[in-house]
């Protein structure tokens, strides 16, 4: 515990351990499927990289397209890649990534992905000094298998030697893992991969969620790193970022329909939304299609005002917009519940991980499956948990009591093997099925309204769905951005590559179809604005940045190369109330995307815009 006390000192002010200023290099990257079927623009892309500082790429260095046949090897598609990244100054970061046919799952013919890892380095190894070993093993889809640490670590060890006998200066980056499964990434240490890679890698993605919910996993994953020996190794994030696809007009007929059903008129009532970020409640960044036009405004509250929350003004409660709750607040629910209260919870299994404060006050999350929602009377089936359910529906439509109220049809990656049950009813409470789903043998509640009438009053509406929920405005992504990247580096890591550079915006209800920071025809959205912005006023070689967060505002300053100082401030959720203060010259004062801000001594209202201050040698905020 003391050495990582002293590392993540270390990082919030900047220094290593042996009292030298960290300074950032090449910081800013993206990924970008230039290896695949955008190589035909790559040329375009790397071109409009670089107007927002952008000088590393990530891209898969796909096993099937170059090994297309056993023995037969292609490497024309990237031979024409390395052409064009050395011709505008591009940094590769490339993917050893996925299987061939008679290789599946690759960690199970260690022999055959091995040589073709030996062919790709081989060939390409002097150019690009950095491998990445797979992508997201910890999800099945990716991996082919059982997920399994023991078994990634397997390869990894493989790939890392065959790596370093080609060339032991070759940096080689563990897998960027998707989320940060703190139990995966301690499987493969115990496994022994802190002995196989370089740099570790992670994808800390908060769908429902603002930046700041990194934080707690940065410093859990430096406890393990820590622990196992290997704090003192960089990391790197190798894929972040919010979609902005657009909201799913049947999920918005879905709920308006539910409500219509408890009696809540459209247009009559404000939503509150239990709004907190540290213990995985904030809704506020997301699209939000359960409460488009349905309610006058939003209202946040805090877990501390729940117990009083009042049903006659507020009669829906958005309770939680992922599958975490905080145990404290369990109670309080069920109290809102007793006087008449409607509880949301809109994306995943209720109450699936439980959130607490440990004696440090961080961030505590546990997996407790089911065993909370019998206190409130509800139940979940699903194909990891019971026998001939499904893994993915293959069919989605209204519930036939709602059949007349909205339409809906399946999706893709809208599928997910989550149904709401009602075994755990009592007295005269009821199950409604609002959206129901399933394949050729079983059907499934895959939102539902719980209706009790019993010890437990009140009702509560679940969508477990993963993907009705997880994507935001422009705006929203444009002012994540910096807030990303700021916050990743004043926490010492070293580069963060933004997924994706291009939408391709096929479907623009499509998660994946909307990642990215420009249009389809590489027009700016606002959050290449905001990336421009943040590489121009903190360049590469300027000093790591420093982090003081109070009162749910984070403040951060940095050193850039040509010794002024600059600073940056926001607030993590609403609006907050400040005066602010500082000494020396303000040369310049810009918002999160680059507008001249006339700024004054006095007071500020701090928004979740980043607002970015030149000059000044200390700038001070009172509250």
């Amino acid at each position: 515990m003391m050495y990582r006390s002293l590392l993540l000192g270390a990082a919030l002010l900047g220094v290593s351990l042996c009292g030298q200023v960290e300074r950032l290099t090449d910081q800013y990257a993206v990924c970008a499927h230039v290896s695949r079927g955008e190589l035909a623009i790559a040329a375009d892309e790397f071109k409009v990289m670089k107007q927002a500082g952008i000088r590393w790429v990530r891209t898969d260095f796909d096993w099937n397209a170059i090994e297309r046949k056993k023995g037969e090897w292609h490497f024309d598609h990237l031979d024409k890649l390395m052409g064009i990244a050395e011709e505008h100054d591009i940094n590769i970061l490339p993917i050893l990534v996925y299987h061939v046919e008679w290789a599946k799952p690759a960690w199970k013919h260690l022999d055959a992905w091995g040589e073709y890892v030996r062919q790709v380095v081989t060939r390409y190894g002097k150019k690009l000094r950095y491998w990445e070993v797979f992508n997201e093993p910890n999800l099945q889809g990716f991996w082919a298998d059982e997920v399994s640490g023991e078994n990634y670590t397997k390869m990894l060890k493989h790939t890392y030697e065959i790596i370093k006998s080609i060339d032991p200066d070759i940096r080689v980056l563990y897998g960027g893992v998707a989320g940060v499964p703190h139990k995966f990434i301690e499987d493969t240490f115990k496994a022994g991969a802190g002995a196989y890679f370089d740099i570790m890698n992670i994808h800390p993605y908060q769908w429902t969620s603002v930046p700041e919910s990194m934080l707690p996993d940065f410093e859990q994953l430096q406890e393990t790193m820590d622990k196992y020996g290997v704090a003192e190794k960089p990391m790197w994030i190798t894929e972040v970022g919010w979609s902005t696809a657009k909201p799913v007009t049947g999920y918005l007929g879905a709920y308006k329909a539910a409500f219509e059903y408890l009696g809540i008129k459209e247009g009559q009532y404000p939503l509150a939304e239990l709004d907190d970020p540290f213990l995985g409640n904030c809704s506020q960044t997301n699209h939000a299609s359960f409460r488009a036009d349905h309610f006058t405004n939003r209202i946040a509250i805090g877990f501390d005002q729940l117990k009083d929350l009042d049903p006659k003004k507020y009669p829906v409660l958005l309770a939680s917009s992922n599958e975490t709750f905080a145990e404290d607040g369990v109670e309080p629910l069920k109290a809102y519940l007793n006087k008449g209260g409607v509880a949301l919870f809109t994306r995943g299994l209720p109450f699936y991980y439980n959130i607490t404060k440990d004696e440090q006050g961080e961030k505590v999350k546990r997996f407790v499956g089911e065993a909370k929602l019998a206190q409130l009377h509800m139940a979940w089936d699903a194909w990891w948990t019971k026998k001939g359910l499904p893994e993915w529906e293959i069919w989605q439509r209204p519930a036939d009591e709602f059949k007349d109220k909205f339409e809906f049809k399946l999706l893709r990656g809208h599928a997910h093997g989550r149904f709401m049950v009602d075994r755990n009813l009592k007295g005269n409470d009821k199950l409604i099925p609002v959206i129901i789903g399933g394949d050729d043998t079983y059907q499934g509640n895959l939102m539902a309204i719980y209706k009790f009438d019993s010890d437990l009053k009140g009702a509560v509406v679940v969508c477990t769905t993963m993907r009705a929920n997880e994507c935001v405005p422009e705006d929203v992504q444009a002012a994540h951005l910096p807030r990303t990247y700021l916050l990743a580096f004043a926490s010492g890591l070293k580069r963060v590559f933004w997924y994706n550079f291009r939408a391709s915006e096929s479907n623009p209800i499509e998660r994946e179809d909307n990642f990215g920071i420009v249009h389809r025809n590489l027009s700016p959205k606002p959050s290449f604005i905001a990336y421009q912005t943040l590489s121009n006023l903190c360049p590469s070689g300027s000093t790591q940045p420093t982090m003081t967060r109070d009162k749910g505002v984070t403040l951060v300053n940095w050193t850039r190369p040509d010794g002024v100082k600059a600073w940056a401030l926001w607030s993590e959720r609403d609006q907050v109330q400040a005066t602010i203060t500082w000494e020396g010259k303000l040369d310049n004062a810009v918002n999160y995307l680059g507008t001249p801000q006339e700024l004054k001594p006095g007071k500020l209202t701090v928004t979740t815009r980043c607002i970015y201050l030149v000059g000044p040698t200390s700038v001070a905020l009172k509250y």
